[in-house]
């Protein structure tokens, strides 16, 4: 069974739709929705499916972006090291890299990421951003200019925005 993602609002609300009949419902889902883990809904129709509730501020996008770092700041900078990665998904303040090589990265380290967006234009982003998370080969990461508005961001939100 497909699971559907629910994005929620600040208040804790996200529309659940039903393939089955076409409802749609605006559900309170606070109470349930710092439980990380997919939860089964009935529809009045009968028809049951799986929803995983989506709680980021920010829109994350699915992507398989290859591309490279190197390590800028943090312990043991003075190795310059460097690796292969893949953008697994971006959001307009951060992303989510998967390294394909070993990689010494901590929490706090700031790294340059290089990759290509798969759009029409192929526009080549290079962006520094501050690791918040490590858990073995994936690694979240925050722009460290989100709030900024240049090319490379305008570019990024454009990428985010189409499908």
């Amino acid at each position: 069974m497909p699971v559907k993602k629910i994005s929620l609002n600040k208040q804790g609300q996200g529309v659940l739709v039903c393939d089955q009949c076409g409802k749609t419902k605006v559900a309170h889902l606070a109470a349930v929705q710092h439980l990380g883990k997919p939860l089964k809904v009935k529809c009045s129709c009968g028809h049951s499916f799986v929803i995983h509730l989506e709680t980021r501020t920010f829109y994350r996008k699915n992507t398989h972006l290859p591309g490279e770092y190197t390590k800028t700041s943090g312990e043991r900078v003075h190795r310059r090291e460097q690796g292969l990665m893949t953008v697994e998904d971006l959001s307009r303040t951060g992303l989510r890299l998967r390294m394909t090589t070993q990689h010494t990265l901590r929490v706090h380290d700031i790294i340059e990421v290089r990759f290509t967006l798969d759009n029409a234009q192929h526009f080549a982003v290079c962006k520094q951003v501050r690791i918040v998370r490590v858990d073995g080969s994936c690694v979240g990461a925050a722009w460290l200019d989100s709030e900024v508005f240049n090319e490379t961001n305008r570019r990024v939100s454009t990428y985010l925005m189409s499908d």
